[in-house]
């Protein structure tokens, strides 16, 4: 079979939402995939310093993180972009005129505020901590200089955030994520922007391309492969625009829809 590179998204996709860990199975099939000469790329939305050791550990071939602004092949970094310092420091200054608790993502560290009252930042911290991953606090109104690769605008239910909105729309592609979660990335960077970065480095085909989602924000990475696989798991919204529909991550969904593609 002609070599095929697999894109997975990361939470829902292959860590379980239940275990907090990738099933074994999942595991299997990747190694089988790569026996078989197949890439196997992490595609997430985190950037490179929020992903757990496990999958670190578990010898992908590559990754595309913070939504395409870094990109990895075989240990080799082959790109990263981060925001300028000051453009970060209009955007501090301006996002501290409101009740917001932004977090600041870097592949060096994830920067919170240093009192959170949102519970999706006293979430993110406990998950983040339990899983010894590198965390920062800075204290309310103090930019001190930290490297920006994208940043997500936490708030509580009753904050009207629409001059924030307006004010970011021009330079981010905005993703309203919740009623109290906004996911700001750079423009020209994307899931699906790092697939094709990735394919002109490795000289590949689009239609050798599947990807494995399970959200709306994997949209942009299921748009453009030939193989799009959504996991039972899902949001329905996509099920229309998958060329298969997997189980249930916790029911060998991975493992079962790349046996069921020929990939293992």
């Amino acid at each position: 079979m002609k070599r095929k590179i697999l894109f997975f998204d990361l939470d829902g996709t292959l860590v379980s939402y239940k275990t907090a860990h990738v099933p074994d199975s999942a595991l299997k099939a990747i190694r089988m995939a790569q026996a078989n000469g197949h890439y196997c790329i992490i595609n997430t939305g985190r950037c490179s310093c929020t992903i757990e050791q496990e999958i670190w550990d578990s010898n992908f071939d590559g990754f595309i993180c913070g939504g395409g602004t870094e990109i990895t092949f075989h240990g080799k970094t082959l790109m990263h972009s981060g925001i300028p310092e000051e453009k970060i420091r209009d955007i501090f200054a301006m996002l501290m005129k409101y009740d917001v608790e932004p977090v600041f993502e870097s592949r060096e560290s994830i920067y919170f505020p240093e009192i959170n009252t949102v519970d999706y930042n006293r979430t993110m911290i406990v998950n983040y901590s339990k899983n010894n991953m590198k965390l920062d606090y800075y204290p309310h109104g103090v930019y001190n200089g930290f490297t920006v690769d994208k940043f997500n605008v936490f708030h509580h239910r009753e904050v009207d955030i629409q001059e924030i909105y307006d004010y970011l729309k021009e330079d981010f592609e905005l993703t309203i994520r919740s009623d109290e979660y906004l996911e700001v990335m750079q423009k020209g960077h994307s899931k699906a922007q790092g697939i094709f970065d990735l394919l002109k480095y490795l000289d590949m085909d689009i239609e050798d391309t599947i990807s494995f989602g399970d959200s709306m924000n994997d949209i942009p990475m299921l748009e453009v492969t030939r193989g799009k696989v959504v996991m039972g798991n899902g949001d329905r919204e996509l099920f229309d625009m998958a060329t298969y529909v997997a189980d249930d991550i916790d029911d060998d969904g991975i493992y079962k829809a790349m046996k069921h593609l020929n990939l293992i």
